[in-house]
C-alpha cells in the first residue's frame, strides 16, 4: 500500500459507491425507449452473426468483432434467456431484437466490470487512492456510458484491454505463470476488434523483469517465444474460423483493412477532421471531459517517470493511439480501449500532486476536489445522456403513429437520405415494411405514393433537402428531437449514423431525426 493511502475498508466502501453509480449509468435505459428500431448502425448484425455461428456460416462481423466478443456473448444470451424468458407476445420490429437487447446487457456488464478491474490495476500501481480515482473517472466517462448501451464490440475491446493491463501488472508466483497470463490476455484482446495495441506492452512486459530493481540480464527468448506460441493457440481457440474458413476470413480481413484505410465510402466524411484533431477534440474532449483531455499528456509523461507498471499502461495507451492515427475512419468509440489506462494515469498524476509539500497535509481534501473537477462535466453529460437514451426515438414514435393512422397497404415514401447509402438509417419503420426510397417527385404519382415521411437532422444521413412539391401535400404530424428553445450546437459524429449527440445536449429531448409525415391528397403531387 502506498504511503498515507486509504485504509482498505474505507477504500472498498467508496469503491462500492463508485460501482453503484457506474451500474446505474450503464444498466439504465438499455431498451432505448421501446427499442424496436435499429438505434445504432450494425447492432442488427449481432443476431445475424449468432445465427451464422449456429448454422456453421461465417459472417463478416465474426471476423471484424472477433470470437472473443461473439462466443462469450453467445453463452451470455443462453443464460439471459434462461433467467428472463421472452414473453410469447414479444415481437420486435428489429430482426433479432431479443438478441440485440441481451447484447446491450452484455455490454453494460462488461463496462461495469471494466470499472472494477481498473480499480484493481490502479491499486497495484499507486495504491487505493489511485484505484478509486481511476474507477471514478472511468465510471463517469460519457463515452464509456454511451457505448455500454449498445450491442457492439467496442466495450468488449475496452474490457479486454483492461484485462491485459491486469495481467501485465500483476505479481505471479513465477515468470512462466506471468507469461501464460499475458499470452492469454493478448489473445483475448486480439479477439476483440483486433486490438493490436496491446502487443508492444506485452513484449515490454515479457522482456523486462517484474520489479524495477531487477537486472535486465539475458533476454528470456525461450519464455518469450513460448508466450507467443501460447497466444496464437489461445487466439485460434477463440477464433477457429481462421483455420476452418481461412479463405473467407482472409478476404473479409482484407476488405476491413481497405475500408478503414479510406473513409470516402462513408457518408459525412467531408465533415470530419483528421484523426488527431478528431480524437483529441471530440473523442477525448466529449468522451472523457475537458479536464481529462488537458491532463492526458502530462499523465502519460508522469507515467513514464513513475515506474515499470505505469510504463506498461503508458505503452498500451500510446500503441492504441498510434493505431487510431493511421485510419481516417474516425469514430469516438474507437478510443474506448485507452480510457481505462488513461484514467489510471490521470489518477496517478492527481495523487502525486496532493503529495507535494504545500498540499500533503490536506491530501485527502485536495484529491477529492481535483477528482471532482475532472469528473463533474462528464458526470453531468452522462446522466443527461442516459435520460435521453430512455426516451422513445422519433422514428419509433412515427412508426407507432403510422400503425394507427396509415393503412398497412399504403405506399409510403421515405425522404431525406442520400441516394448512395445502402440503408436509410433515418427512416421510420412503415406499416408495409420497407419504405420506397429515391423516387423523385415527378414519379410519385406513377409509383402510387400515398404518404411521404421526411426525416431531417444535422447528419449527412438525413441531409437531402425536402422537395419544393412538399408544400402541396397535406401535413399530418411532426416528431421533433429538439425542444423549442435554443440548442448549443450539439456535437455529432459526422460519420456515425447515430441520432443523438455525444456532447452539448442542451435542447435535445429525445433521440432520432426530425420526422414529418405528409399525405398525398387524391394522389396529386403538383402544387
Amino acid at each position: 500500500m502506498a504511503k498515507d493511502d486509504l485504509p482498505r475498508t474505507s477504500a472498498l466502501l467508496l469503491l462500492a459507491l463508485v460501482l453503484a453509480g457506474a451500474g446505474w449509468l450503464r444498466f439504465s435505459s438499455l431498451d432505448f425507449g421501446e427499442g424496436r428500431i435499429g438505434a445504432r448502425p450494425d447492432e442488427d448484425t449481432v443476431p445475424l452473426t449468432l445465427r451464422g455461428l449456429e448454422q456453421g456460416v461465417l459472417m463478416p462481423p465474426l471476423v471484424i468483432y472477433g470470437g472473443g466478443y461473439f462466443h462469450p456473448l453467445r453463452a451470455f444470451i443462453s443464460a439471459f434467456d434462461a433467467i428472463a424468458p421472452a414473453p410469447e407476445d414479444h415481437r420486435g420490429r428489429l430482426t433479432g431484437h431479443r438478441e440485440v437487447h441481451a447484447a446491450r446487457w452484455w455490454s453494460a456488464l462488461l463496462s461495469w466490470l471494466t470499472v472494477a478491474v481498473t480499480y484493481v490495476v490502479g491499486t497495484r500501481i499507486g495504491g487505493n487512492r489511485v484505484g478509486l480515482v481511476a474507477a471514478l473517472i472511468l465510471a463517469t466517462s460519457t463515452l464509456a456510458t454511451r457505448e455500454a448501451h449498445f450491442g457492439k464490440a467496442d466495450t468488449s475491446a475496452a474490457f479486454a484491454a483492461t484485462v491485459f493491463l491486469w495481467a501485465a501488472t500483476r505479481r505471479f508466483a513465477s515468470e512462466t505463470a506471468r507469461a501464460v497470463a499475458v499470452a492469454a490476455a493478448v489473445a483475448y484482446a486480439l479477439s476483440n476488434k483486433g486490438s493490436v495495441g496491446v502487443i508492444p506492452a506485452a513484449a515490454y512486459t515479457l522482456l523486462l523483469p517484474t520489479e524495477p530493481s531487477g537486472a535486465p540480464g539475458v533476454i528470456p527468448w525461450r519464455r518469450v517465444l513460448g508466450a507467443g506460441a501460447a497466444s496464437v493457440g489461445f487466439f485460434l481457440l477463440l477464433n477457429p474460423h481462421w483455420v476452418t474458413d481461412s479463405i473467407e476470413t482472409l478476404e473479409y480481413s482484407r476488405r476491413l483493412a481497405s475500408a478503414v484505410a479510406d473513409n470516402s465510402w462513408l457518408v459525412g466524411h467531408e465533415q470530419a477532421p483528421g484523426p488527431l484533431a478528431y480524437h483529441v477534440g471530440i473523442s477525448l474532449r466529449y468522451g472523457a471531459g475537458l479536464m481529462a483531455t488537458l491532463l492526458a499528456l502530462p499523465a502519460l509523461a508522469y507515467g513514464l517517470y513513475h515506474g515499470r507498471c505505469a510504463r506498461v499502461v503508458v505503452l498500451t495507451c500510446a500503441s492504441f493511439w498510434a493505431v487510431f492515427m493511421t485510419s481516417p475512419m474516425v469514430l469516438a468509440r474507437f478510443v474506448l480501449p485507452i480510457l481505462p489506462g488513461l484514467a489510471i494515469l490521470i489518477a496517478l498524476l492527481l495523487v502525486a500532486a496532493t503529495e507535494l509539500r504545500p498540499l500533503h497535509r490536506r491530501a485527502g481534501v485536495v484529491l477529492a476536489v481535483l477528482a471532482l473537477l475532472v469528473v463533474q462535466e462528464p458526470t453531468r453529460t452522462s446522466i443527461q445522456l442516459v435520460r435521453l437514451l430512455g426516451q422513445t426515438d422519433t422514428r419509433l414514435l412515427a412508426a407507432n403513429w403510422m400503425d394507427t393512422n396509415i393503412p398497412q397497404t399504403a405506399r409510403v415514401l421515405s425522404w431525406g437520405a442520400p441516394a448512395r447509402i445502402n440503408r436509410d438509417w433515418g427512416e421510420a419503420p412503415v406499416p408495409s415494411g420497407r419504405a420506397l426510397r429515391n423516387v423523385p417527385p415527378e414519379r410519385w404519382a406513377e409509383r402510387g405514393v400515398e404518404y411521404v415521411v421526411v426525416h431531417q437532422y444535422p447528419l449527412a444521413y438525413s441531409s437531402v433537402p425536402p422537395p419544393a412539391r412538399l408544400a402541396a401535400l397535406e401535413p399530418l404530424v411532426v416528431f421533433d428531437p429538439f425542444d423549442e428553445g435554443e440548442t448549443n450546437a450539439p456535437v455529432l459524429e459526422a460519420m456515425d449514423a447515430f441520432y443523438l449527440p455525444i456532447g452539448r445536449l442542451q435542447g435535445v429531448v429525445r433521440p432520432g431525426p426530425r420526422i414529418a409525415i405528409y399525405r398525398v391528397a387524391d394522389g396529386r403531387t403538383d402544387p
